[in-house]
């Protein structure tokens, strides 16, 4: 089976991103399948979640993936609870995410990093979740450029539809569709 990489994102903040994520996350490792969640979002939302460390050292979160000396050892962590099936693992995020996409706005293929290390340490899993931050900056550039398919929650109000349209055709036109 090809791997799935799911990108989960919005244009506002509350819309129950992070919690669709780890639902969706579980319901398929209990179905049998090897999931990761990685929170790029730079709240604690998922570490809350699934009763990990709000405050990880650097080194425990999905930040050290885009350190320019990253190894390929992906810090991944297992939830405190459920024993599904399948695998689930999950790649903290949180304020250090913050930094990231400043750091990111000056780096070279800037769009490509998270790409990058997925072609050049790709993980073992089926399904690969992408949580990401209510902006449309660079996290969910180095998101949208990795993800095989897309999910857009709104809010059901005209300007967030306009986004997400907005959002949605970008991505066509990046991926030749």
């Amino acid at each position: 089976m090809k791997q799935v990489v799911l990108w989960i994102g919005a244009n506002a903040g509350g819309v129950s991103k992070t919690t669709l994520t780890v639902h969706i996350g579980y319901e398929m490792a209990k179905r049998g399948f090897d999931v990761v969640l990685l929170d790029l979002d730079t709240n604690v939302s998922m570490s809350q979640f699934c009763g990990l460390d709000k405050d990880p050292p650097l080194e425990q979160t999905i930040a050290a993936v885009f350190s320019e000396d990253f190894d390929g050892n992906w810090p991944l962590l297992m939830p405190e609870w459920g024993k599904p099936k399948g695998k689930l693992q999950i790649c903290l995020g949180g304020p250090v995410m913050i930094q990231v996409g400043s750091d990111l706005a000056v780096r070279n293929r800037r769009e490509y990093v998270l790409a990058d290390r997925f072609e050049d340490f790709p993980l073992p899993h089926q399904l690969v979740i992408l949580d990401c931050p209510a902006t449309l900056g660079n996290l969910n550039d180095v998101a949208l450029a990795v993800a095989t398919h897309m999910l857009i929650l709104v809010e059901l109000s005209p300007k967030s539809l306009t986004g997400a349209n907005v959002l949605g055709a970008t991505r066509k036109s990046e991926i030749g569709v």
